[in-house]
């Protein structure tokens, strides 16, 4: 393997089902070749490898690698004294989830995403079995992340205004503003976006 080590490489998923299946296959290898052998780009060596035998007690076991799960594990994990699991599903994400015109080769397959039906619907997916859609959930470190196009949205307020309503001090959309900010470190606020948000 390149980059001098033997970690795995999880490239762009190859779709063979396409109605131009030769070209998009020959396409995507040539993606994942340069992907791959650009250290730079990949980190191969410097990505998560998964432990298979984990160790019979933590003080932390989060379930779940997505947005939330990683940092969380990750903020933990900065004590030394603590032992920290994190349980993902899926693999490390992919090296091509970070270009997000190829989020359609993550959101279809089945080694990068989780297919829910949703409750029948009296009034949508009428064009669907049941009137039944398909919600797509991520199993991948990094979560949804990895396969929507890196498409990110705060929430809306007013849940987090009733959470606090609730009693669940500091957790209202104003509270949790700065650190929403700080987590997106968008460099365009000011300039291309309004300083508002």
């Amino acid at each position: 393997m390149a980059c001098n080590c033997t970690n795995p490489f999880y490239g762009v998923p190859i779709q063979n089902t396409s109605c131009n299946a030769a070209s998009s296959v020959m396409f995507m290898t040539l993606v994942n070749n340069l992907l791959r052998n650009q250290c730079d780009i990949s980190d191969v060596c410097g990505r998560i490898r998964p432990t298979l035998n984990p160790d019979n007690s933590y003080d932390f076991i989060v379930v779940g690698g997505g947005g939330a799960g990683s940092v969380v594990a990750g903020r933990l994990s900065e004590n030394p004294n603590w032992k920290v699991l994190l349980i993902e599903q899926g693999n490390d994400e992919p090296v091509g989830s970070q270009v997000p015109t190829f989020a359609f080769t993550f959101i279809g397959n089945s080694e990068t995403t989780l297919f829910y039906p949703t409750e029948r619907q009296a009034n949508a997916c009428r064009q669907n079995a049941n009137n039944q859609c398909t919600y797509i959930r991520a199993k991948a470190l990094g979560g949804c992340g990895v396969v929507n196009g890196m498409t990110y949205m705060r929430g809306v307020p007013r849940d987090y205004d009733y959470w606090a309503e609730l009693g669940n001090t500091g957790w209202s959309y104003d509270d949790l503003l700065p650190y929403f900010i700080k987590s997106e470190d968008n460099g365009n606020i000011g300039n291309l976006t309004s300083t508002e948000y």
